[in-house]
């Protein structure tokens, strides 16, 4: 099963856990929680990586799902209560780039703060979200949410010290 009940806070000090244990350069500052992107430690994935990775290959066209298509059942992902909670990471099958649960299970923290408009002035090659907010940015839906919130454009947001068991995380390295 995926980490729940995690704030993302706790997050980021998960992936500076594992940088140290790993012998990477951790990313996170834990006094200001800034993260140094040319550090080759774990972080969470900023929004705009998050959704390429969703995506899983498929962008010419765009499909709403990380499988490549446009329609979603329960035989895809688990959200709308239809298994009533969190299930195995890999109960359904990989997208393009072999990742799981791109969509549904849990909701997933991405290292960005949250603005509306954001992508209307953001830089055009690998955007790392606006330096500061209120709420953070997490992707992908959930167990509990209906079929639009797993679409791989669907923005949602938090508060960065909120946990609940409908909210986790993925952590990457870049190589």
């Amino acid at each position: 099963h995926p980490v729940v009940h995690q704030t993302w806070y706790g997050a980021a000090l998960y992936c500076n856990y594992l940088s140290t244990a790993n012998g990477r350069t951790p990313c996170y500052d834990e006094t200001t929680f800034d993260c140094d992107f040319t550090a080759d430690g774990f972080r969470l994935p900023t929004e705009a990586e998050w959704e390429y990775a969703s995506r899983g290959g498929e962008h010419n066209p765009y499909y709403q799902y990380p499988w490549g298509s446009d329609t979603i059942s329960s035989n895809d992902a688990n959200y709308d209560y239809n298994i009533g909670t969190t299930v195995d990471v890999g109960s359904y099958a990989a997208n393009g780039y072999g990742l799981y649960d791109m969509a549904g299970n849990v909701y997933e923290w991405c290292n960005d703060w949250y603005d509306s408009s954001y992508y209307s002035n953001s830089p055009s090659t690998n955007p790392t979200g606006p330096a500061s907010g209120s709420r953070r940015v997490e992707r992908g839906g959930s167990w509990i949410y209906s079929a639009i919130h797993l679409r791989c454009a669907r923005r949602s947001t938090g508060r960065p010290a909120d946990n609940y068991n409908s909210r986790g995380f993925r952590v990457l390295a870049v190589q």
